[in-house]
């Protein structure tokens, strides 16, 4: 039961309507633009396109990287799911169905399903 638990708060989905409520939050928050598809953020790269957290992985402009787990606890502040920013050296938009939660630290982390380098 611990575990049914624990995955089900890992893996929460959330309808259209909360990720629209959500978006609209976060982005007045941090000042950042949205449109009726889209949220507009920011990642931090290196000279290669490479992420922070893993030098493996290289993002190319003009292409949608979607994450096959995102975890939905706000809680957590490091785990499994892409990272938007409200600041970084590399814009992204983020479908609004592919909103995951914002999480509970200072730098305004957020955690999503996927995004696409603009």
């Amino acid at each position: 039961k611990v575990y049914s638990k624990l995955q089900k708060e890992i893996c929460e989905e959330k309808p259209l309507k909360q990720k629209r409520l959500e978006v609209k939050e976060y982005a007045k928050q941090y000042n950042l633009k949205t449109d009726e598809k889209y949220l507009y953020a920011f990642r931090e790269h290196d000279y290669f396109g490479r992420g922070v957290f893993n030098k493996t992985i290289f993002y190319k402009k003009g292409k949608y990287y979607r994450d096959w787990h995102c975890d939905m606890r706000e809680n957590k502040e490091n785990s499994f799911g892409l990272g938007i920013f409200p600041t970084g050296n590399t814009p992204v938009k983020v479908k609004i169905e592919d909103w995951g939660v914002a999480v509970s630290r200072q730098d305004g982390k957020a955690r999503v399903w996927g995004f696409e380098v603009i």
